[in-house]
């Protein structure tokens, strides 16, 4: 429950009648206070609440009107406000395999879901697999809609109808003709960009070539997509042995591009098992780079050391995985000069 106060003004010199305040249409109108009069320089307060619903993030607007005593003219007047709402942005991805296992040089299709298992909605939902995954697209149909399909073995394969909603349909469709294959690098994406509701899940398939460097039971997928609130990115990885807890381990190599975009490598050997974005992805500046790695808090977690490279400030992220826990600037924070951080890395 959400409970707000607030205060309404006759700042006008003649006597309002028919005074009502009213919540916005944004997220459910109702009254809040009225009908009632309003002497010039008179001022009231209300209070007021409402339960607050999923995938809200605290701005409203509450209107007020009135008419004057006089004229019968109408006055109006609102105000923007955003609250203090709490959100939990999650997500969630399963990953299914053959009973069978698929042999080196075979084809191994895999299928899973992901889901919004927050209460905010997500956007820029991506599902990427750690494997170089055959794609095979139809061009537009007469309704402009893509089919894709996801998995190129087997008489199960599915096709994904990218409409206004995303539905699964057999193979057998129109445009099959039309069809091309493509092969993409690792890490490739077998669904999104998409929106995802809270509660809301989709599917994907993919499909691969087993080789001496890939093991179907281990080889990940990685989901992630980004809060509509607070634009909080969320990450989850699984594979056909289960849901992996590898988002809340250290990462093995942190990767930053030239425009301050931060991810993570997991890797087995010379090999990258998962590729996850930080969370958050960037710290909003593409000047702050990171300079070095150390557990600064001495509680077993990696942290990330950042520098300024425009006026040298040093600052550090308190990182769990690839969560961030906190943001705090050195003590002193700028070296002064030309000093640059060249350790730990």
């Amino acid at each position: 429950m959400l409970n707000y106060t607030g205060t309404l003004s006759n700042t006008g010199n003649i006597t309002l009648v028919n005074v009502n305040v009213t919540k916005s249409q944004s997220r459910g109108s109702g009254p809040i206070l009225g009908p009632i009069t309003l002497a010039p320089g008179e001022t009231i307060t209300y209070v007021a609440s409402y339960i607050v619903p999923l995938d809200f993030c605290g701005t409203d607007t509450v209107m007020a009107s009135g008419y004057g005593s006089c004229t019968d003219a109408q006055v109006t007047s609102s105000v923007t406000t955003t609250c203090p709402v709490t959100t939990s942005p999650r997500i969630a991805v399963t990953q299914s395999c053959p009973t069978q296992p698929t042999l080196r040089g075979g084809i191994h299709t895999f299928t899973g879901t992901v889901s919004n298992t927050g209460d905010v909605y997500l956007t820029n939902v991506f599902v990427f697999s750690s494997q170089s995954v055959s794609v095979l697209t139809w061009q537009p149909d007469a309704a402009g809609r893509v089919v894709a399909l996801k998995g190129l073995s087997g008489p199960n394969s599915q096709c994904l109808l990218q409409a206004v909603q995303a539905a699964w349909y057999d193979c057998q469709g129109p445009n099959l003709s039309s069809a091309s294959t493509s092969l993409a690098g690792n890490n490739t994406p077998v669904l999104g960009p998409i929106q995802l509701a809270p509660g809301e899940s989709k599917k994907f398939s993919g499909s691969y070539t087993v080789t001496a460097g890939s093991d179907p039971l281990t080889d990940f997928v990685t989901a992630s997509g980004t809060d509509t609130c607070r634009a909080r990115t969320v990450n989850a990885a699984a594979n056909c042995s289960g849901v992996s807890a590898v988002v809340s381990t250290n990462p093995d190599i942190i990767l930053q591009s030239a425009d301050g975009n931060l991810a993570a490598w997991y890797m087995d050997g010379l090999n990258a098992t998962s590729t996850l974005r930080l969370n958050p992805p960037s710290s909003g500046d593409s000047k702050w780079r990171v300079a070095g790695t150390l557990d600064l808090n001495r509680d077993g977690k990696t942290d990330r050391l950042f520098q300024h490279s425009g006026d040298g400030t040093i600052a550090v992220w308190f990182m769990d995985g690839i969560n961030l826990t906190e943001g705090r600037l050195l003590n002193p924070s700028k070296p002064g000069g030309t000093w640059r951080v060249v350790a730990p890395k």
